[in-house]
């Protein structure tokens, strides 16, 4: 393979004063991953995310690339099964922070999704697309699970914990648990840390409200038709 070379190889060689010894090195096939890295908010390719391959086993970082225009390729890699994590470094003071993301769009990485590298000529377009959300106030939780969750999101509030349960506002955040709620009291939210439905329960009610909002102001401006001598409606008018 192309990138076969970069792998490291280890070969016993008998060595014998004034003999030439040869040693013949068969390097595992080499594995490329191409990953889009995103701006959650606007699908904008990030140019400058670090992307980084990790072995899921060791925790040992098998190889990182740097994304251009929003693409990342990562050569060299085994061709088995790692972790991916996209993270993005501001190029100044003013520039709001992002979440780093793992494979999978996992929180953490004990949640994060497996991925296989592939030969080069079978990677013809991103592999998987990393999408950073982002965080104003740079607490390491997203911007929008805060506002949903009923937390500030221009505070550094990560290690507050307003539910009492011992369990800190980021740790919530990496375990799709609920930072206002004991943990234990489940109330239609899901601590199985897969599906967070958590912020989708609180999405729901918040339309819900909304929608309460708008047509209940619609029906304080709506005045009754006045009625006649015989009781029928004469005019009406909506205001």
């Amino acid at each position: 393979w192309p990138t076969a070379a970069l792998l490291p190889a280890r070969v016993s060689v008998t060595l014998v004063a004034g003999q030439e010894s040869l040693a013949a090195v068969a390097p595992e096939p080499a594995g490329t991953l191409e990953v889009a890295v995103l701006r959650r908010m606007d699908a904008f390719g990030l140019r400058g995310a670090g992307v980084e391959a990790w072995d899921p086993r060791s925790g040992q970082v098998l190889g990182s690339a740097i994304s251009s225009g929003g693409i990342a390729r990562l050569i060299g890699l085994p061709r088995t099964p790692v972790l991916l994590r996209a993270s993005w470094e501001p190029f100044c003071p003013g520039d709001p922070s992002l979440v780093p993301s793992w494979s999978g769009q996992a929180r953490d990485h004990p949640f994060a999704s497996e991925l296989a590298p592939l030969p080069d000529e079978d990677v013809t377009g991103p592999v998987s697309t990393l999408r950073l959300p982002p965080d104003g106030d740079g607490d390491a939780m997203d911007d929008v699970w805060e506002l949903l969750s009923g937390l500030d999101a221009d505070r550094a509030d990560g290690g507050e914990d307003p539910d009492g349960d011992g369990v800190d506002n980021l740790t919530e955040y990496r375990t799709y648990s609920d930072p206002l709620l004991p943990e234990g009291a489940t109330a239609g939210c899901s601590l199985s840390r897969v599906t967070p439905t958590c912020a989708a329960s609180r999405l729901f009610a918040f339309v819900a409200l909304l929608v309460t909002l708008v047509v209940g102001g619609r029906r304080r401006r709506y005045h009754p038709p006045p009625r006649g001598p015989a009781g029928s409606h004469t005019q009406w008018r909506s205001r």
